[in-house]
């Protein structure tokens, strides 16, 4: 059931996707510092689109490393903090 509802999902994000990019065929000029394009507004979007979701994933990334050292030195700390537990509980029994 599962499955199904993925794949209705999947032909109405493409039948979407369609009808977006036959609205959007009009071509558009796209002016670089040093060169002029014209292009159709659908491939501009799209083209967009993707550079967004690159840089967003960018800063995932980054975001993610940062969280995995700071992970690794609060296990770290976790570690020493329980065998300082361990060390005075060893204490308390001599």
């Amino acid at each position: 059931m599962k499955k199904k509802l993925s794949l209705i999902g999947v032909i109405v994000l493409l039948l979407v996707v369609a009808i977006f990019s036959i609205s959007n065929m009009q071509s558009v000029s796209v002016n670089f510092f040093v060169a002029k394009v014209k292009i159709p507004l659908v491939i501009l979007i799209i083209i967009s689109i993707l550079i967004g979701v690159i840089i967003a994933m960018l800063f995932s990334v980054s975001s993610s490393f940062k969280h995995k050292k700071q992970i690794k030195n609060l296990n770290s700390q976790v570690k020493d903090l329980q065998e300082q537990v361990a060390g005075k509980s060893e204490n308390k029994e001599e």
